[in-house]
């Protein structure tokens, strides 16, 4: 009876250590968590965010802007000059999953953009001067969404454009940078007018009429770039006979292009001009001499 009632007393002395390191391990427990609990509500610091933000625009492409007249649309951005009533560059993304959407129907509605300040040139500013009003955002681009077509056709995404170049060559560039979108997935795209004093004005808003326009096209995946500067008028030469460096267009424009996404490594694309990495296709090529240039 003895054995037993210590047996029996060792159990309860050893069942009681064992509550109190139950009591003591759940108090410990609930300190941690409170504890960890007020280090998830505690407020961040703000520099902790943006360490995280490589820059205030997720639209990191854009060139730099000589008027400070920019605007932010849903689907591209453009940089406006009131001095020449257009815009001096329009930039975007183009996808390969945009251009697998159904076409929208062409609006072929042009109206005066909202959006600039002392007001963009009006359609009726082309009437009668023998310009045709050309895109710098093709429309065929923006084809996947009926608003995104729509803002194509603001006055401030037009340029004066001679009959032969819009419907020519510059159609033949539009139509072989969606194929080399097509191919490659994903394109950044640049384009607009050269603009500089001496031009020939149109219109009561005195629209500048450019002599050249140029188009960059950037494969950030694979690190390929190239551009062309093209005379605003008819032209039978081949697309390749246009193509200059990047850095040559800025000297001309301006411009500082790519001015936040080039690292230092990545310099050396605007120098060069290689054109070995896109393919033509000589079928366009032959459509503009055969066809799209007496249209």
């Amino acid at each position: 009876m003895v054995k037993l009632r210590r047996n029996h007393s060792k159990t309860r002395a050893f069942g009681g250590r064992l509550l109190l390191l139950v009591i003591g391990a759940s108090i410990a427990l609930t300190w941690f968590l409170t504890s960890f609990q007020e280090v998830l509500d505690a407020p961040r610091e703000k520099a902790d965010l943006t360490e995280l933000i490589v820059s205030e625009d997720p639209r990191w492409y854009l060139p730099s802007s000589t008027t400070d007249e920019v605007i932010y649309r849903d689907h591209y951005t453009l940089s406006y000059s009131e001095n020449f009533e257009q815009a001096e560059w329009v930039a975007y993304k183009l996808t390969r999953s945009s251009l697998q959407q159904p076409n929208v129907e062409r609006t072929d509605w042009f109206e005066a953009d909202p959006l600039i300040k002392q007001g963009s040139a009006h359609y009726k500013d082309y009437s009668g001067s023998g310009m045709t009003r050309g895109h710098l955002v093709p429309a065929a681009d923006m084809a996947f969404h009926e608003k995104a077509m729509e803002e194509t056709f603001f006055m401030s995404n037009i340029s004066p454009q001679d009959r032969a170049f819009n419907g020519g060559i510059w159609r033949e560039l539009e139509e072989q940078v969606r194929k080399w979108t097509w191919d490659r997935g994903e394109l950044i795209i640049v384009a607009g007018p050269v603009l500089n004093d001496g031009l020939k004005r149109i219109g009561r808003n005195e629209v500048a009429v450019p002599e050249q326009f140029y188009k960059i096209i950037f494969d950030e995946r694979d690190k390929e770039m190239l551009a062309f500067l093209i005379p605003n008028q008819k032209s039978e030469r081949h697309l390749k006979g246009y193509a200059v460096s990047v850095d040559t267009l800025e000297m001309i424009t301006g411009i500082d292009f790519f001015e936040q996404s080039l690292a230092d490594n990545d310099s050396l694309l605007e120098i060069s001009v290689d054109l070995a990495p896109w393919e033509f296709d000589d079928t366009k090529y032959r459509l503009r001499l055969e066809k799209w240039n007496d249209q």
